[in-house]
């Protein structure tokens, strides 16, 4: 049996000697991933790095500790996990979102599917079939990319050529 990978919206960042130096550009989670203890989810300074033109970070993945080169891109995935990817190959898998901060979150509220069939709605949109709510726990939405299910909680995206991507929101305390 065949599977696609369904479309999902991951934020990343590109390491770089100027950004390695300086800090300042550094999202929110890849700060966070610093100030952990090393590990799973961290971020760290690599003991074992001897030359001084070596990119000197590694990242604690649940496959064990990866090194990060220069120009590598740190992705955080849709589960809040973060991993390395070479940049010619994140090239072939992502491209940047347009409209990301636009998504809306289905929080299973029949008030609440009103503003979701209108955000699914509204041009551009890439809708072939239809989209519906059978129990209000979840949104279907049939696309020429196939079926798409938002759960509550996550967040819908639409990019700038009406093309969806779910992701889950991050909870914070």
């Amino acid at each position: 049996m065949k599977y696609r990978k369904k479309p999902v919206v991951i934020e990343a960042f590109q390491m770089t000697r100027e950004r390695r130096e300086d800090n300042s550009e550094w999202p929110d989670w890849l700060n966070q991933a610093w100030n952990k203890d090393a590990g799973e989810g961290a971020v760290w300074i690599n003991p074992d790095a001897i030359v001084a033109a070596d990119c000197d970070l590694v990242c604690g993945t649940l496959e064990g500790v990866h090194r990060i080169d220069w120009d590598d891109f740190i992705i955080q995935g849709v589960q809040g996990e973060i991993y390395p990817c070479k940049p010619d190959i994140f090239a072939e898998l992502y491209e940047p979102v347009a409209g990301f901060e636009d998504g809306i979150t289905w929080t299973g509220d029949k008030s609440n599917w009103n503003e979701v069939f209108k955000f699914i709605h509204a041009e551009p949109t890439d809708l072939v079939s239809h989209a519906c709510s059978v129990d209000y726990k979840t949104v279907i939405i049939i696309t020429s990319r196939g079926e798409l299910i938002v759960t509550i909680g996550e967040v819908l995206y639409k990019d700038s050529d009406g093309f969806f991507s779910v992701q889950t929101k991050e909870v914070t305390a």
